[in-house]
This record gives structure tokens, sequence and C-alpha cells, in this order.
């Protein structure tokens, strides 16, 4: 593993983050880093606009069954501003950040892409890993049309993470849902016909709900 590409492309997504389905850079500096390590990228997949796959399939002659497994990131940053001013690869773009660390899940999914890449023949030729990359996770939604289009056809098993504030070299795992969904959701509060502005309880009523939520 090339960990100084790797360090490299990951401050490379940080200045230059995307928005969900604009992802149009982050794509392309993806394609560059797998054709470095050897991959074939005429034989990417595109789906749900900026999203895209890539099956990395065994070249060794041992005998298995068939078998195809996923693994996920995604690519989207966040539209809001970096204000750690004291990183060299912080945000060059305004109003966009990677606060949520797809930089680095990205990273990581190149990481492993360098280790299969260069080690294809120690697994069989009915077997394949795809790589897989989802636009818009913050919104307004990637995964479901990369599903309806077909990304996950033919994959036996489906695997991703999300970064943590872990001791280093350690994951957890539990079963079930792990994280929350990213959702929208809109409130309309009106006054009584009638009531005055300086005694509608309107802002009041606002703030509460607010609290609550």
């Amino acid at each position: 593993m090339d960990l100084e590409q790797l360090v490299a492309i990951r401050h490379e997504f940080h200045q230059y983050p995307e928005i969900g389905f604009n992802e149009w850079e982050t794509r392309k500096r993806i394609f560059s880093f797998l054709e470095q390590n050897g991959a074939d990228v005429s034989k990417i997949a595109t789906y749900a606009k900026t999203g895209f796959t890539y099956d990395i399939v065994g070249t060794g002659d041992q005998e298995t069954s068939k078998k195809t497994v996923a693994v996920r990131a995604d690519m989207d940053a966040l539209p809001m501003l970096e204000l750690n001013h004291h990183l060299e690869y912080r945000s060059k773009v305004e109003g966009m950040a990677h606060m949520c660390g797809h930089d680095g899940h990205m990273t990581c999914l190149l990481g492993t892409a360098q280790v299969l890449l260069k080690n294809r023949h120690t697994f069989s030729k009915n077997q394949t890993v795809r790589l897989l990359f989802q636009p818009a996770e913050e919104g307004p939604g990637g995964a479901k049309p990369m599903v309806d289009e077909g990304c996950l056809e033919g994959v036996d098993e489906v695997y991703g993470f999300h970064n943590g504030p872990y001791p280093l070299g350690q994951c957890q795992v539990s079963e079930g849902a792990v994280l929350t969904q990213v959702t929208t959701l809109h409130i309309r509060l009106r006054n009584n016909e009638g009531v005055e502005p300086d005694q509608s309880q309107i802002l009041i009523a606002a703030a509460e709900i607010i609290g609550q939520v």
C-alpha cells in the first residue's frame, strides 16, 4: 500500500469538495488514481449521475464458488464553511467542506483498491470485489437511485463503514441500524386570524418546536 499516494489524494479530496450529484472532479481524481494503480477505467460503470462502480476480478486458478462482494464509500461534501484555518489542506471551495469524513472514506476505498489490484492472483477468476462510490449521501440521496439502476446486481454481500473517534486500529460492529438518515422537515406555523403581531405566540411556539427536535 502506497501511503504517501493515499495521503496526497485525501488532501486533494478535502481541498476540493463537491456536494451531492455534482462530484465531477472527484470522479476524475478517483478515475486517475485507479488507472495509475492498474485499473482499466474503461470498465467503470456509472450510476445515479456521478456514482460509479468498478469490478476487480481475481486472476487466480483456485477452485472456489462464484462470489461478488461490494465495498462502498460516499463521495459528497457538505454545503458549509470550513473553519479549520490551521489545516494546510483546508477547503478551497467557498461554502463547501468535507466535514463528515467522506474524503477519508474514499481514500480508504482507494487503499483497498491498491491492495486488491496488486493481489488479484490471490483470489480466483470467479471471485470479484466491486468498488462502489456513492454520490449524494448527505442529500438528496444517492443510494436508492444507484440500487434502482442496478449497481448491486450479482452482488452477494456489501460492506461499508463510517469513521469515528475510535482508538487507532479498532473498528466497531453493531447488528442492525447504526447511523441516522439525512432528511428534511418543513413545519409551517400560522397566527390565528385577528391576532395582533405583538401579541402573537408564534415565535415562542417555533422556538419550543426547535428545542424539542
